[in-house]
């Protein structure tokens, strides 16, 4: 299997228990290893084991630093 170090950016729509009616935004951007890309798995684990909120949407793209090209991810994130 290949792996290559990309630039990742992921926008991650959740709710606040508090103000149920308002959709906040959070932007994740770092680098990390496609194609299973661990470091954003690490993080949305982190996530919805240790912070309250609701996700709502995951969507996010990739940026292949050596072949200069832009990779929408994949939209297989299983969120309970």
């Amino acid at each position: 299997m290949i792996t290559t170090n990309e630039k990742v950016f992921v926008q991650i729509l959740y709710k606040n228990n508090t103000y149920p009616n308002l959709i906040q935004e959070f932007s994740y951007e770092g680098y990390d290893v496609s194609p299973d890309y661990p470091h954003f798995d690490d993080f949305l684990n982190y996530w919805l084991k240790n912070i309250p909120y609701h996700i709502i949407d995951i969507q996010g793209f990739c940026q292949d630093l050596k072949k200069e090209k832009v990779v929408y991810l994949p939209d297989n994130f299983l969120i309970h």
